[in-house]
């Protein structure tokens, strides 16, 4: 019998080791003291879990570790109620948790529900913002230039075109236009940049440009693989991409074709001037757009044009003089 007493009691002896160990480090995580200075400020968004609280006080620094903080929650039955809130500059884990469960904010704030559609730039996206928060939408656009992205690391380029992603968004009425860049950059890396990859020698920001030029003109997804497959071919044999599109990017006239008086437009965002990709994309552009620049549909196709009349219907041609029937039978009795 003895064989047996002395194993089991180091065994018992290790696992109440093991328990005094770990009640020990979860009482010092939630006696731990959160630093919220300078700006004393924490928002829980709609939908939140502690998941989403916890990870986002790591990512700010605030908070180092979380053990048994999820098993103390679920002992307390707490669930974490949206807002902003003012927190002291300094408050122990558990008095922060009790707040966000009790929902005590400073202020009851009024929310709003903002959609974002795909294929806006950045400009437009400003447009939308002013009309239904209290900023501006000049005040939006210079956040946006004067934003600092250092933190996310998948940007490219000096614009933050492209990356601003079209989704339904909910923000408190005095949001702040630093907060929903940076959410709506949050989103972007969550939903878009998975689908996000460098194709053949071009890079993934040429691929995200691409993609912003196929949410433009064309709207069907299976055509969208279709003309990713055109554009690619054109570029491959250093053939203009001739984009309708890129022209609106500068003229924001929105017209289907553009005059001759823009296709002299002497600028980079000019496809029928200027072979190759523009410098930036020209708009924000959702996940199909970016599925079908990664993997484009595999086309003889040189040419295509989408009818002006709803529904939308495109015509592909591999030849220029195909390609200027269908443009004289659909667009140019219009």
């Amino acid at each position: 019998m003895k064989k047996f007493i002395i194993p089991s009691i180091v065994i018992i002896s290790f696992i109440i080791l093991g328990i005094i160990i770990y009640g020990y480090q979860v009482i010092t995580t939630l006696q731990t003291n959160l630093d919220f200075s300078p700006q004393n400020k924490f928002v829980v968004n709609e939908n939140d879990s502690w998941d989403n609280v916890l990870d986002n006080l790591k990512e700010k620094g605030i908070l180092n570790k979380t053990i048994g903080a999820k098993s103390y929650l679920s002992y307390k039955k707490f669930s974490p109620k949206p807002g902003e809130y003012t927190i002291s500059s300094k408050i122990r884990l558990m008095s922060f948790f009790s707040i966000l469960n009790k929902g005590l904010l400073e202020n009851n704030k009024e929310e709003i529900e903002i959609t974002i559609k795909e294929g806006l730039s950045i400009d437009e996206i400003a447009a939308v913002l002013g009309e239904k928060t209290n900023f501006s939408r000049e005040e939006f656009l210079n956040s946006v230039d004067k934003f600092d992205a250092k933190d996310y690391e998948f940007i490219r380029g000096k614009s933050l075109e492209g990356y601003l992603f079209p989704d339904t968004y909910r923000f408190f009425q005095d949001v702040t236009p630093d907060t929903v860049i940076t959410r709506m950059l949050d989103t972007f890396e969550k939903k878009a940049l998975p689908y996000l990859k460098n194709k053949d020698e071009f890079s993934d920001y040429q691929v995200l440009i691409l993609a912003s030029i196929i949410e433009k003109e064309v709207q069907n997804d299976s055509e969208r693989k279709i003309v990713s497959g055109i554009f690619w071919n054109r570029l491959k044999i250093d053939m203009p991409l001739q984009s309708d599109a890129t022209i609106n990017f500068i003229t924001k006239s929105g017209r289907a074709q553009s005059t001759l008086k823009d296709l002299e437009i002497d600028s980079k965002y000019n496809t029928y001037k200027y072979k190759g990709l523009p410098p930036t994309p020209i708009s924000n552009m959702g996940i199909s757009s970016i599925e079908a620049a990664v993997n484009p549909t595999d086309t003889k196709y040189l040419f295509f044009l989408t009818t002006l009349d709803i529904p939308y219907t495109t015509y592909f041609s591999e030849t220029y003089e195909q390609h200027l029937q269908f443009k004289k039978e659909f667009l140019d009795n219009k």
